[in-house]
């Protein structure tokens, strides 16, 4: 009998959910709302996952195969604890062993960079940086959330927007265009409006984080206060790689890279933000080539959803194999063109 894993990534402002047969062919997508139940009620995250979860099931029955058992279910989602998960889960499927982490670091470097040595910065609605070395040691940094951290992130880059059309209103620093732009996306007209809007009406965390795609079009459209605000954020995610790197050479273990041993780290930028354009990731290089030059800036081979769906075959004693992740990275390219 054919066996079934499934993968789930839950975040601030969505939850993604893969399920994939044991040759890596992924045969289900799903989505849900926030999940993470810090800044989310938990009636709310359990719904984002039972969706998600539900979908990716929906989806893969499609395909003409009935799926009611499935082997491994891994889910990395922030402060989601397995009572939520079987909540959550509870009348979708039987399922062998269910793993839920409560975090979404491991599987974000999974995803990335598939195995150990590297690092990995994840930037969407917050932001944090986790490394391993080859004998396993493990380290992270950030994701301190809204009010100690999330430097970097689509929330930072969001509330940094705000602040600038405020400054920009009373003089206190150049006009910008994202006046114009935040006009038309949030509906009002002077600017004193934003106090209203912002702390009577209020902006959830991820209403801010969705701001984060303005400032990328008004600097791909010229605007000077924009550019440096998605520059500060590149610096910043960067100074995140650095951090991690530094402590992993503590470790005094092999591979410690840049920071003194002779093999490389590998650094990757993953999440939404990445998309935020060139200029973000060009100030995260640099940020990291300063301080750790002897590290090598790769592209993220998967998403976060993937790295869950591989720590779930992992979970169930299977090493994905090159065949394995080929057939990933292809059903997952051919899924995310029709989804939705």
């Amino acid at each position: 009998m054919e066996k079934y894993f499934i993968g789930v990534d839950g975040g601030g402002t969505k939850t993604l959910c893969l399920l994939a047969s044991e040759d890596g062919a992924i045969l289900g997508r799903g989505e849900g709302g926030p999940v993470n139940p810090v800044f989310v009620p938990r009636e709310e995250a359990r719904s984002s996952l039972r969706q998600a979860v539900a979908q990716a099931l929906k989806q893969a029955g499609a395909t003409g195969r009935r799926i009611s058992d499935v082997e491994t279910i891994y889910i990395g989602a922030p402060a989601v604890d397995q009572q939520l998960s079987l909540e959550a889960l509870a009348g979708l499927c039987r399922f062998e062993r269910l793993v839920s982490n409560a975090d979404d670091a491991l599987n974000a470097f999974t995803g990335a960079l598939v195995a150990p040595p590297g690092v990995v910065v994840l930037a969407g609605t917050g932001s944090f940086a986790m490394g391993m070395d080859t004998s396993g040691n493990q380290v992270v940094v950030g994701g301190w959330g809204t009010l100690l951290g999330d430097e970097g992130s689509g929330y930072e880059i969001g509330l940094n927007a705000l602040k600038a059309v405020v400054r920009a209103s009373e003089g206190r620093d150049e006009p910008t265009l994202l006046t114009r732009k935040l006009q038309q996306h949030l509906h009002f007209v002077a600017e004193s409006d934003l106090r209203h809007i912002v702390y009577h009406t209020g902006l959830t965390r991820q209403q801010i984080a969705a701001l984060a795609i303005l400032v990328s079009e008004a600097a791909s459209d010229g605007d000077g206060v924009a550019a440096r605000i998605l520059g500060s954020a590149g610096k910043e995610l960067g100074l995140l790689a650095v951090a991690v790197l530094r402590k992993l050479a503590l470790t005094g273990s092999p591979g410690a890279g840049s920071c003194g041993a002779d093999t490389p780290y590998r650094v990757a930028l993953t999440g939404g933000v990445r998309k935020a354009g060139r200029l973000l990731l060009d100030y995260f290089a640099a940020t990291v080539a300063g301080a750790a030059p002897g590290s090598e800036i790769v592209e993220p081979r998967f998403e976060p959803a993937v790295g869950s769906l591989l720590l779930a075959f992992q979970e169930s004693g299977i090493r994905p194999d090159q065949a394995i992740l080929a057939n990933i990275d292809r059903t997952s390219r051919s899924l995310n063109r029709s989804f939705g």
